[in-house]
């Protein structure tokens, strides 16, 4: 998909330049959009990844039913009823304060390999604390359905800080346009717990034949049952310095699991998400007047 539309012109290229800019992916920020190894949150690093990503999204309304992060506000998830066809709905977990179980909707972008690979280490010049210069090149974007379920909760680490549990989960990650690439498909492993900050932490990995390949962290907006996106990183297992990375988001549409092919299910969920649309509108230019991203709630 090549950057072509005029919406995020101005801040895209400096928000793509931040998200690709390996040297931002590093031990101390557990490669994360973070400060520390603590999970402080690093919002110049979130805006630029609801940037890259909303740039990206729009053209997919087929898929994406709502601004992803309307509605970041604790508690402020409504599920919709998902057709009856396939896996029953599965009751909540009344021990788990996140609402991990049932269906979310995932967005990955990625930049070309060689084109990444480039821009970080295709200029000798760049001294360690000069920012790279702007980026606007095509990027790949994957719109994928993730079905969760809860598997175990445990009482919080010492050095969270916080008193909520964590809460482990797996599942499938299946693609929506895509859906007979094996390479798309995975299953799915994390956890969710409170930062230090009381922030929203997830981590996820993605599993192919038996194997850990892909990694991400992210923060969710609005805090614990939010609408809001889990937004941030995703990058190797291994955290290869080389990348590949890029940014991801996820949010839930329900607390019921369905075994729909994608495209369908997502079709047959327009008639129910349609109570959003009358709840928050996006601004038409998805900027304030500083350039900053509007969040309605």
């Amino acid at each position: 998909m090549s950057p072509s539309r005029s919406r995020y012109t101005g801040s895209y290229p400096y928000a793509c330049s931040m998200v690709y800019d390996l040297r931002n992916y590093t031990d101390e920020t557990m490669w994360g959009p973070f400060l520390d190894q603590q999970a402080t949150v690093d919002w110049e690093k979130m805006e630029a990844v609801m940037i890259v990503l909303q740039y990206h999204l729009h053209g997919h309304n087929n898929y994406v039913m709502q601004p992803p992060w309307l509605g970041a506000s604790v508690d402020s998830f409504k599920s919709v009823l998902l057709p009856k066809i396939g896996t029953a709905s599965l009751p909540s977990n009344p021990d788990d304060p996140y609402d991990v179980t049932g269906s979310w909707i995932r967005v990955v972008c990625f930049l070309d390999y060689q084109e990444l690979s480039h821009y970080n280490f295709g200029h000798d010049d760049i001294l360690p604390e000069e920012p790279r210069g702007s980026l606007y090149k095509p990027q790949s974007i994957r719109l994928i359905m993730m079905k969760l379920q809860v598997t175990k909760i445990e009482e919080a680490d010492s050095g969270d800080g916080q008193v909520a549990p964590v809460v482990y989960f797996e599942g499938t990650s299946r693609s929506l346009h895509i859906p007979q690439n094996a390479n798309a498909n995975s299953n799915i492993r994390g956890s969710v717990r409170q930062t230090s900050e009381g922030e929203i932490r997830w981590t996820t990995y993605s599993i192919y034949n038996g194997e850990e390949r892909w990694k991400s962290e992210g923060i969710q907006v609005g805090g614990p049952r939010s609408s809001g996106s889990v937004m941030g990183h995703w990058f190797d297992r291994d955290m290869d310095p080389h990348g590949p990375v890029g940014p991801t988001m996820f949010w839930k549409v329900s607390n019921n699991i369905n075994d729909l092919p994608g495209d369908e299910l997502v079709v047959r969920m327009g008639a129910w998400t349609a109570d959003y649309e009358s709840e928050g509108e996006w601004e038409e230019n998805g900027e304030d007047d500083e350039g900053g991203l509007v969040i309605y709630t």
